[in-house]
């Protein structure tokens, strides 16, 4: 300690400490006035918003979200994880270009419609959501094609099923090619289903909340 610090106790202990405290109430009360700017700064992280004076919080937001919807929520983060961690144990993956690809297609497909951005507004959906939701399918894609098989025989059982909801004026070829393809996507998606139950069941899942 300064040997003029020490004077100063020795000679008037009571105003040395006076001194501290005020010095402290002053830290204390900047320290304060920061808090409240950075809570202020950052008030819609804490609040949605306040109604009459009555603040409603985001945390009670996420709460009512997840009574409503939190386990299936819950079961699509799941099988995403399931995915993306089979398909490393597989060795399969996406490029930037397949991606590129399935999004062009996209954009043409809505061009008339006010394009691909104002679709992705009114779903809720970022451009990174989407690309993230097409690695995923390509990525199921590559990893369950072997077990899809649809048959010339399949394809003709459903031409003559199903021939007055068929495209008119389209070939033979055409309509093969429509028919084959819709049946393949029907197929893959039951294959989806078992797939991702297989992977659940066999897959080490801890739960820490229950909706």
């Amino acid at each position: 300690m300064p040997k003029k610090q020490l004077t100063t106790i020795i000679k008037d202990p009571k105003k040395y400490f006076k001194k501290i405290r005020i010095k402290k109430s002053f830290i204390f009360g900047i320290a304060t006035v920061v808090i409240l700017l950075i809570l202020y700064i950052f008030k819609s992280l804490f609040v949605a918003a306040i109604v009459n004076g009555q603040p409603i919080s985001r945390i009670s937001i996420v709460k009512n979200l997840e009574k409503r919807g939190g386990q299936a929520a819950l079961d699509t983060l799941i099988n995403e994880a399931l995915i993306f961690q089979e398909a490393k144990r597989e060795n399969v993956s996406v490029t930037d270009e397949e991606v590129e690809e399935v999004i062009s297609k996209i954009e043409a497909g809505l061009e008339n419609q006010g394009g691909l951005d104002q679709a992705l507004v009114l779903e809720g959906m970022t451009r990174e959501e989407l690309v993230k939701q097409i690695q995923m399918q390509k990525l199921v894609e590559k990893m369950l094609t072997n077990r899809i098989i649809v048959t010339e025989a399949d394809v003709s059982e459903y031409i003559n099923t199903n021939s007055e909801i068929l495209p008119e004026g389209a070939s033979a070829e055409e309509i093969n090619e429509t028919v084959k393809n819709q049946l393949q996507q029907q197929k893959l998606s039951s294959e989806i289903q078992i797939w991702l139950a297989d992977l659940r069941q066999k897959a080490k899942i801890n739960y820490f909340v229950e909706y």
